[in-house]
């Protein structure tokens, strides 16, 4: 076993023999011929047989194989004990089953009275005679157990010739005598079995054959076998901790059929399973295989003369009732709606039936015997046909054409063609028998059902919206091109994935839609928030279950709504913007009149203390004071002062209302010409007092540079539309500025007048982060915005260059690089009719 592995073993065999001696003096020259012998070699594994190697090598392994495994098979009964103190050791132990041997044989021999054992004085023997006396110790008080291993073979011979009936032998083992004789294995079994007169049984599976009856059998191959796996595990790198000690297998019974013949033992009294060897071999056994191939060979040789009888017998009545068979045939395969016909290698017509005729336009009879190549309208078409059935007969093999396009003469046809071997059964002529099935009408279905489904598939692609089919399982079994678009996904690869793998915006409403496909519901979730490219989107999902096939599952629309529920927001806004408007003509008019009170009130003060009046005078006389001190003492207090900056704020306030109204007035939309100097300076009041503005960035920390051209004509526009545009820049541009957060200068928006040909351009300016080329591109886009969710609409610039471009037909650009800040250019045609 060893020798048999792939890997290269190299395997030296040291054979003691210690049966013949085992003495001390021996053992030391022994130990050291080794010693000499592998002074200069190295062993991976040493592997010891039998107790006396086991015991030698115990006490000798560290000198002569210091540190190598050790693996034992052979070892009768080894006590854990034996292994203290010897860790790389393991194996298998060989233990007879003497108790079960003893048992067999009561079992056998219900009247045996003395079971005589026969062994030696060899370590082994010794191990074994203890063991004997351990199991028999008390326990058969109607038989008397005697155990030889102190005799020569001689006197044991002697002894052996006395046995009476009701003795039985048990030999174990007998290699060496009293005197120190040495016997092989086979050897001591035959001499006592040639004197014995009674049976002899054994315990070693290596005495089997050699005179004795048989016994519970320990086996050497076994062991042998069992302790090759060991090795080649500790070989093969095994830690041996794994790999404790094995047990003895179970004895196998084991029994020599001629000696059982002789001591009249039968088969039926032995143990169920047992092997039995030297069993005689009848005649049928020795010729089985020849003996069953005449059996055979008769057999086929009657059924053939059996056949050949009955053949011969319903001849004259089979050859009878072929011809009603033909004309029968004829009958059936002119009824068949098929074209049935048989031809030769050379086309012409053996057999045809109605349809064929039909398809050509002919009768039978004028097709039979007929040449295809003459009767066929197409000769092309002919000739293929030909060249078909000739490749039919050549190779005897069947063909199978399952569409070809035939035409006649009035039309052409779809068929389906089988072209089988065919033998003529008057002449034996070999040809081929064709059957063609005219398949038009299913052909134009599958066209029409073909061109329905592309239709259908076209229809499903075309959709906008993102269509998905599932099964009741959530597997995706369609998927619409605009799916592939929005997710990546192909069509191929999407199918047979889960619906909820391939597209995760779906997992918010999981239970709401697996519920519908489960319980075969209409579900329609609305305005489904999900985040994607840091923006919040919306999607409508739809669920459709398919109801119609019994199968089950649904089909689910994705409608993505952001579009529509930022328009319904900003329609909700301009409702609430057009109500404050509605409402700024009573909130002017209720502010003016506080305002106009504070104006009046310090006109009134400042008239009460000016020396001008008769009245001032009189009374600062009547109180002992002077006006001349009473406005040095202002004066000193800055009480003047506090007066003029009251009158300033409301006289700005003022301003701002007014402003406030103009811009909220409703627009008709109608041009008229205007200063645009002074509309940006509105403008820029507007965006002072711009409260939301002022949360982001106070405008009065940003530099406001006007660079204004003098002269310029007035341009026609529409003030509150040209106001709004420029008010959504300046607040762009603040908000542009507060978001660069290490802005390396003073934040800063210039506002230029030019003059140019028939237009007036403005200009804005500010030096904050500017764009990159990407946003640039798509600044004037519809709902795109670079703000966070919530603080932009992305309206504000697609708003302004529709009101710049198509209501005052003007122009609207920008130029930006990164960190160089931004320009917007507005240019505005000079005339333009009011209409």
């Amino acid at each position: 076993m060893l020798l048999s592995r792939q890997q290269a073993i190299t395997l030296h065999h040291e054979y003691m023999d210690t049966k013949r001696i085992f003495t001390p003096s021996y053992q030391k020259l022994l130990s050291d011929y080794l010693s000499l012998k592998f002074k200069h070699m190295r062993y991976d594994l040493v592997i010891a047989s039998d107790n006396n190697a086991f015991d030698f090598i115990r006490a000798k392994r560290d000198e002569l194989f210091p540190n190598t495994p050790v693996v034992f098979c052979g070892i009768n009964y080894l006590r854990s004990e034996d292994l203290d103190g010897f860790p790389l050791y393991t194996g298998i132990r060989e233990d007879a089953d003497l108790e079960g041997s003893i048992k067999l044989i009561r079992k056998i021999h219900p009247n045996v009275r003395r079971i005589v054992m026969i062994t030696d004085r060899t370590t082994t023997g010794q191990l074994m005679r203890a063991e004997a006396e351990r199991v028999t110790a008390n326990r058969y008080p109607d038989m008397d157990f005697v155990i030889w291993d102190s005799l020569n073979i001689r006197e044991l011979l002697s002894a052996i010739k006395e046995l009476k009936k009701g003795d039985i032998l048990l030999l174990t083992l007998f290699f060496r005598d009293s005197t120190g004789q040495f016997f092989e294995y086979d050897e001591a079994p035959r001499l006592i079995s040639a004197v014995s007169s009674v049976p002899v049984y054994g315990t070693w599976d290596f005495t089997l054959g050699h005179g004795i009856v048989g016994g519970n059998m320990t086996t050497s191959k076994a062991q042998g076998k069992t302790a090759a796996q060991l090795a080649l595990r500790i070989l093969s790198g095994e830690p041996m901790e794994n790999m404790p000690v094995v047990t003895t297998p179970p004895a196998i019974p084991m029994f020599d059929f001629e000696i059982m013949s002789r001591f009249k033992i039968k088969t039926s009294d032995l143990p169920e399973g047992s092997v039995v060897i030297n069993r005689p071999v009848s005649i049928y056994e020795q010729h089985k295989a020849r003996i069953i191939g005449l059996a055979i060979l008769l057999i086929f040789m009657m059924g053939i003369i059996i056949a050949l009888l009955i053949a011969v017998s319903r001849g004259k009545r089979i050859q009878g009732e072929l011809e009603k068979s033909e004309a029968g045939l004829r009958q059936i395969i002119d009824t068949i709606p098929h074209a049935i016909s048989a031809r030769d290698a050379e086309g012409r017509f053996l057999l045809v039936n109605k349809a064929v005729a039909k398809r050509l336009g002919t009768t039978v009879d004028e097709l039979t015997g007929k040449l295809l190549m003459d009767i066929h309208p197409v000769p092309a078409q002919a000739q293929k046909t030909l060249e078909s059935d000739r490749l039919v007969i050549t190779k005897g093999q069947s063909l199978f054409i399952p569409e070809e396009a035939r035409k006649l003469k009035d039309r052409t046809i779809w068929t389906q063609t089988t072209k089988l071997p065919y033998v003529a059964s008057r002449t034996g002529e070999h040809a081929v028998l064709c059957v063609s099935m005219d398949i038009t009408d299913r052909k134009l279905a599958e066209d029409y059902l073909q061109h329905s489904q592309r239709f259908i598939q076209d229809l499903i692609d075309s959709q906008p919206s993102l269509v998905v089919g599932v099964d009741p399982a959530c597997k995706v079994l369609h998927w619409n091109r605009q799916a592939e678009m929005e997710t990546g996904i192909a069509a191929d690869k999407a199918q047979g994935m889960d619906l909820f793998d391939v597209l995760p915006i779906l997992n918010i409403s999981r239970e709401d839609i697996t519920k519908a496909i489960v319980e075969q519901k209409n579900y329609q979730g609305s305005k489904i928030p999900f985040q994607s490219d840091k923006q919040i989107r919306y999607e409508d999902i739809t669920v459709s279950p398919l109801l119609t096939d019994g199968r089950g599952g649904a089909v689910i629309r994705i409608d993505d709504v952001t579009e529509r529920v930022r328009i319904e927001e900003i329609m909700i806004q301009t409702e609430k913007m057009m109500t404050v408007g509605g409402m700024a003509a009573g909130m002017a008019h209720e502010l003016n009149n506080p305002l106009g009170a504070i104006l009046q009130g310090i006109q009134n003060v400042e008239r009460r203390i000016s020396p001008q009046l008769q009245a001032n005078l009189k009374a600062a006389a009547e109180n002992n004071i002077t006006l001349e001190g009473i406005s040095a003492y202002l004066k000193a207090r800055r009480i003047d002062q506090m007066l003029e900056g009251i009158r300033e704020s409301a006289i700005r306030a003022s301003t701002i209302i007014r402003n406030m109204l103009d811009f909220s007035r409703k627009s008709e939309s109608q041009l008229a010409p205007m200063d645009i100097n002074a509309l940006i300076d509105t403008v820029l009041n507007l965006a002072a007092s711009d409260y939301d503005l002022k949360k982001l960035y106070d405008f009065k920390k940003i530099e406001i540079v006007k660079d204004y051209s003098k002269n310029l004509p007035q341009v026609p526009v529409t003030t509150t539309e040209v106001e709004q545009v420029l008010l959504n820049l300046l607040k762009n541009a603040a908000q542009a500025i507060a978001g660069w957060t290490d802005m390396p200068h003073l934040p800063c928006i210039t506002l230029r007048t030019r003059e140019e040909r028939d237009f007036v351009r403005i200009e804005v300016q500010d030096n904050g982060p500017g764009l990159d080329p990407e946003v640039r591109k798509r600044v004037f886009e519809p709902f795109f915005t670079t703000k966070a969710p919530g603080v932009g609409t992305g309206l504000g610039l697609s708003v302004s260059y529709f009101i710049i471009t198509q209501n005052h037909m003007g122009t609207f650009t920008v130029r930006s690089r990164p960190g160089q800040g931004a320009i917007f250019f507005i240019r505005l045609p000079k005339d333009r009719p009011s209409s």
